[in-house]
């Protein structure tokens, strides 16, 4: 059985780059991950006190995860957004799932 896998990846933003500008890229990125096997959810938040931001992805396995990194590098969506980040400051974590909960709302939808 594989393991589910949550991605974690913190950033901030290169200089001279408005939050609008990441957020316009949210179409093209969601089509991407659309697109790629075992992905599962994406949400994108930002914690404003440390002007970084958080891009959590829900991948159904460690190989699926590590196989849409590689291929958004080289995705021109993918570029447009990573040319956004200060990549000094990405951190990305890979770590497996080990409990997790559900709204009935979740649960009935999926």
């Amino acid at each position: 059985m594989t393991q589910a896998i949550v991605e974690i990846v913190t950033f901030k933003l290169a200089a001279n780059t408005s939050d609008q500008e990441l957020l316009n890229t949210h179409s093209g990125i969601a089509s991407f991950l659309q697109k790629q096997d075992g992905f599962i959810y994406r949400s994108l938040s930002k914690d404003e006190s440390q002007e970084q931001w958080v891009d959590i992805v829900y991948w159904q396995d460690l190989s699926s995860a590590k196989a849409a990194s590689d291929a958004l590098m080289q995705d021109p969506e993918g570029m447009k957004m990573v040319a956004l980040c200060d990549m000094d400051s990405v951190v990305m974590k890979h770590l497996p799932v080990l409990s997790e909960a559900m709204s009935a709302t979740c649960e009935s939808a999926a």
